[in-house]
This record gives structure tokens, C-alpha cells and sequence, in this order.
């Protein structure tokens, strides 16, 4: 079964997220460009302090930085794992999407309050297994590639890529 929200409509979709995250009994698993929201992040700090299973995985990007790392990194990290994509790998970790539990929220919001009220957004709620074998295995190996501290790591923007291949064709 799949349902689909969208901003707007009779639901937030803050209702919807704070519906699944609040009957989570196991775990979850967020990745996401960016995670803001103090509604969601209070979810999940209350699922992590519950003993759930609470990984979160974000962009490689300064504003990540700024909020997770410089200044709350002692007071989040005691609830939930932390990881950053790797930028060797992808440029951008854009994804938007939770495994609760064996549900599947996917969609284009933001996890951030301009993302579930400003902006027009939709979240699609999956229960089929198919797509949460396929989700559990994309979080996994991003998970896997996942980085811990961005202090020293610099990210090659497609750019300077670019660049770098152009000037050693020339070589």
C-alpha cells in the first residue's frame, strides 16, 4: 500500500511525520539534505532516548556543519548515530526519507519547517516490503560510506571536477 500527502491539504505533513515517528518501536533511519526541524528533530531525540535504533544521515554541506556539528554535537549525538554522505562518492546527498519501522516515508520535503508548511511538498508512506528492502539497502551502503566529521574534508564542487579534467587532458 502507498499513501501520498501533500502541503496544504487536510493534513500537514508535520502531522503525517510526527504520526509515524511517535509509533516507532524499533528504529529510525533518516537520511536527508538537511534536518532542521525542531519538531522532528524532538521526535527523534525522544525515539533515541527511548532506546530506538536512530541513525541519521545528512548532506555534506555547511549548513549541516554549522547546525550538527560546531554547535550541538554533544547534545545530539547522545541519541542518535550521526553520519555525513561521503562527497568522493556523490556530490550531493539529496534524498528525503525515513525507514520507520518496516514503513517508507519518501518524498521531495525538506525536513526543515520551510519544507513541511512553506513549501508545496509532497511525502509518499510505503509499507510494501519490496520498497523497504530496496530503501534499508540504498540507507545501508550510504550508511556505510557515510563520514563522521567534515572539519578538513573539502568538497570538490562539479566545477573544480571539471577543471581537474580538463587540464589533465592537456597534460
Amino acid at each position: 500500500m502507498a499513501q501520498i500527502y501533500f502541503s496544504g491539504g487536510e493534513i500537514s505533513l508535520y502531522a503525517i511525520v510526527r504520526e509515524y515517528l511517535s509509533k516507532a518501536q524499533k528504529r529510525i533511519w533518516l537520511e536527508a539534505f538537511s534536518l532542521s526541524s525542531e519538531e522532528v528533530i524532538d521526535l527523534l531525540k525522544r525515539a533515541g532516548s527511548k532506546g530506538l535504533d536512530v541513525k541519521i544521515l545528512l548532506d555534506f554541506n555547511s549548513e549541516n556543519e554549522k547546525l550538527w556539528t560546531r554547535n550541538n554535537e554533544a547534545k545530539y549525538l547522545k541519541w542518535a548515530e550521526l553520519k555525513f554522505g561521503n562527497p568522493d562518492i556523490f556530490w550531493t546527498y539529496h534524498l528525503k526519507m525515513a525507514i520507520v519501522d518496516n514503513y517508507v516515508l519518501f518524498g521531495s520535503a525538506n525536513w526543515s519547517y520551510s519544507g513541511m508548511i512553506k513549501n508545496r511538498e509532497g511525502i509518499v508512506v510505503f509499507d510494501e516490503q519490496n520498497i523497504l528492502k530496496e530503501c534499508e539497502r540504498i540507507f545501508s551502503e550510504d550508511w556505510k560510506n557515510g563520514i563522521t566529521k567534515l572539519r578538513g574534508v573539502k568538497k570538490r564542487s562539479w566545477f573544480n571536477v571539471l577543471m581537474e579534467r580538463l587540464i589533465s587532458k592537456r597534460k
